[in-house]
């Protein structure tokens, strides 16, 4: 079975209980189901070097900023959607629709296979922090915090609105990954806010219905 909508996780290995390397044949795991879903070969294959300043991900489409954190410091989660619209304003990179990946976007990056950082083996981006990222997509559980993933090992939590980390911006559209569903928009004290121009998850709807 396919599933247009769901990437692979990047898993090849299978391990047992104590952590050892086992064979995946039979061990009904990740790395046994290896679905054909992409033409293209995950580990050598999923980034096209567009530029000096610009990468594409051939498993969704998407644009990624070469430099993984063009702020070149942390920022709260508002300073971090205004920094993504003076991007847009100095057409940054010769693009001017930048954006704050949803948390579908920036997870879509993991390769669940690697870790410091949880990227493909040989990807061409720079300075990838091993820390939290943010996405735009705030957390239904509490509108104060925002959905964030760290690059260290791949995974993905909620973070107050009010920290600092970092922003890895995204532009294009992509027809492989659903959108999140957010629908609703909040500034960074939790309260409910107009979605226009606000640039975020539940203004932008990006991703297939």
């Amino acid at each position: 079975m396919n599933s247009r909508y769901i990437l692979p996780t990047g898993q090849s290995r299978c391990y047992d209980e104590n952590g050892q390397q086992i064979d995946c044949p039979g061990s009904g795991q990740d790395g046994d189901c290896q679905f054909d879903n992409f033409a293209i070969n995950w580990s050598t294959e999923r980034f096209e070097l567009r530029s000096d300043y610009l990468v594409r991900d051939r498993a969704t489409d998407l644009i990624w900023a070469r430099n993984s954190c063009p702020s070149e410091y942390p920022l709260t989660w508002q300073e971090a959607l205004e920094f993504v619209e003076q991007m847009n304003r100095e057409t940054r990179y010769g693009r001017s629709d930048w954006r704050m990946p949803n948390r579908r976007e920036l997870r879509s990056l993991i390769d669940h296979s690697a870790r410091k950082p949880a990227l493909t083996p040989d990807h061409p981006f720079q300075n990838v922090f091993l820390g939290w990222y943010w996405t735009s997509t705030t957390a239904a559980i509490a509108t104060r915090y925002a959905w964030y993933v760290h690059l260290e090992g791949g995974r993905m939590f909620y973070g107050n609105k009010d920290g600092y980390y970092w922003l890895w911006p995204v532009c294009g559209c992509s027809d492989i990954l659903a959108s999140t569903g957010a629908d609703q928009c909040y500034d960074e004290r939790g309260s409910k806010i107009s979605c226009a121009e606000s640039r975020q998850d539940a203004s932008l709807l990006m991703g297939a219905a």
